[in-house]
């Protein structure tokens, strides 16, 4: 029940906050892993690899109007049983490993004390970097003792706060 009345609060939402610029969304697996987001597009192109832990890593990609929507799961090989600040530890560590593969120049700094209406033992972080093209990306990540997840949306110019507020807050957990 309490699943259902998440997906009714972000689709009510999502037709307040977007509805002026007609942007479809759609509710999108994150593979087998029982994850979930909402995506502007339906057409979201998964991969799926393991990590040297053998946690399974499901990345997936999109692209609406002139920007970019990256996901990244990572569903645990164990349940880690950790708090909250050693959550948020091992999230912004696996966010330090994403700017040096995606080549990033620059970062805000990590915000933190969001919560997810999908799991309330959940932690968030936000960032904002720029990479050596000057591409704007918007990254928020989300952890708990089961997954990790960061969306991203990036482009040449900065994203919509609507469309992104509404992806990056999209995640739910399973």
């Amino acid at each position: 029940m309490k699943r259902i009345l998440t997906i009714i609060f972000f689709l009510v939402t999502a037709c307040c906050a977007i509805s002026q610029d007609e942007v479809p969304i759609y509710f999108i697996e994150v593979g087998s892993t029982g994850c979930y987001f909402f995506s502007p597009t339906e057409e979201v192109e998964f991969e799926m690899s393991y990590s040297q832990d053998s946690a399974m890593v499901w990345t997936g990609s999109t692209s609406y109007d002139i920007y970019g929507y990256e996901i990244i799961c990572v569903q645990f090989v164990e349940s880690m049983y950790l708090g909250e600040e050693d959550l948020v530890l091992i999230l912004e560590s696996y966010m330090d490993y994403l700017q040096t593969a995606f080549e990033i120049t620059s970062a805000f700094g990590y915000g933190h004390g969001h919560t997810s209406e999908s799991n309330s033992g959940a932690q968030g972080v936000t960032d904002f970097w720029e990479d050596a093209a000057g591409d704007n990306w918007t990254v928020k990540g989300w952890i708990d003792n089961e997954y990790l997840a960061v969306m991203i949306v990036w482009g040449a110019e900065a994203p919509p706060s609507n469309l992104t507020s509404f992806y990056l807050d999209g995640f739910m957990f399973p």
